[in-house]
């Protein structure tokens, strides 16, 4: 009698086998997300589509049951077989920006600049940054609050952590690592934050965005594999690529995954072995 594959076992390998892969050769698109996303794809043994309150068009898109995702393309590495989508990302692009660039541009040029592989590497780190502390805070309290209610409140509530999260971030942009300061800017919701307030004692609450700025986030590596299904070009961010599926996108359009937050997340993954 085969004995049946235990499913810690199977998290282990496959686990191991995505970080030991890292970036490679094999990635033709990044998708920036959290730890939590991480361990939702091994327990499922899927990767979970778009989720979250949904605008006209990702309901549009979503009408007949759909599932969604949201991909960075390395445009230098889009397949061959897939000319009719570098032509309508070029398309895009150039209806996007043809009034602020001079006149006989090289379109292709320009979007090699601003989808190149290290562009989207710099943007996907941005997403994983704010995913991260996003989804943190909702496995910690289950309140689904976005990063600048967070922030916000990490501000008030954990300033010193707060001051050492930031520094970070500008050491960061300091050695080009990322482009942009997630914690300026910030436009939070203040019934949300009052909410928040309410349902917390402030040590409590301190503890929880202690933890919550920990969190650094995952990049995800997506193999030619993911170009076999529906892929149309973003209809909110250029540089974007939507995927349309009929099923859960299957684990093995994964090329490989990069940890950013340094935890020792491999201690952790009997957790997920439920």
């Amino acid at each position: 009698m085969i004995e049946k594959e235990k499913p810690l076992t199977r998290i282990a390998e496959t686990f191991s086998n995505w970080v030991e892969k890292g970036f490679n050769l094999e990635a033709v698109a990044v998708y920036g997300g959290s730890e939590e996303l991480l361990r939702r794809m091994l327990v499922s043994n899927l990767i979970p589509s778009f989720s979250g309150e949904k605008t006209i068009y990702q309901r549009w898109l979503t009408a007949k049951g759909k599932h969604l995702y949201y991909l960075l393309p390395f445009f230098e590495r889009i397949p061959p077989g897939q000319e009719k989508l570098r032509q309508n990302i070029l398309a895009s692009y150039q209806a996007d920006f043809s009034r602020v660039k001079p006149q006989g541009v090289n379109w292709e040029e320009e979007v090699l600049k601003t989808m190149s592989l290290g562009k989207q590497l710099l943007k996907a780190r941005y997403y994983a940054l704010r995913k991260a502390i996003r989804d943190s805070f909702w496995t910690l309290t289950g309140i689904l609050a976005a990063e600048d209610e967070v922030f916000t409140l990490a501000k008030n509530f954990a300033p010193l952590e707060f001051d050492f999260y930031r520094a970070k971030i500008l050491a960061r942009l300091a050695q080009g690592v990322t482009d942009w300061d997630v914690t300026e800017d910030l436009d939070p919701d203040e019934e949300k934050i009052k909410e928040i307030k309410k349902r917390f004692q402030p040590e409590e609450l301190k503890k929880i965005l202690s933890t919550c700025l920990e969190q650094r986030g995952v990049l995800f590596f997506f193999n030619q594999g993911v170009y076999n299904y529906l892929t149309l070009v973003g209809g909110e961010e250029t540089s974007e690529i939507v995927i349309l599926t009929d099923k859960p996108l299957p684990l093995r359009v994964i090329s490989g995954i990069e940890i950013l937050s340094g935890s020792s997340f491999s201690q952790r993954l009997e957790k997920f072995a439920c």
